[in-house]
């Protein structure tokens, strides 16, 4: 299997974390949920893994209409994501 060579410069990645999470029923969207220790949540973890594997121009992450803070709260809590903070846009 021949392998496809991602340009990153033309790479754009939309992460889809709009939604409410009431079916979860804990009271806390579920991207904003911690996997384990240092700070990684489900949102950080997914941002992580598309920069590691696609390294992208851009990653935009949908959030509920004035959810941006508190999403940046969770996002940049992991120190992995911080350095890639001007190529994520909410």
């Amino acid at each position: 299997m021949r392998m496809m060579k991602i340009n990153s410069e033309s790479t754009f990645v939309v992460i889809c974390a709009a939604g409410s999470s009431t079916r979860m029923g804990l009271g806390t969207k579920k991207e904003y949920l911690p996997l384990g220790k240092n700070n990684i949540t489900v949102l950080s973890q997914s941002v992580f893994i598309f920069i590691e594997t696609l390294n992208p121009k851009s990653i935009i992450i949908t959030v509920p209409q004035n959810g941006t803070e508190e999403a940046q709260k969770h996002l940049f809590c992991d120190e992995r994501i911080i350095n890639f903070k001007n190529r994520i846009i909410f």
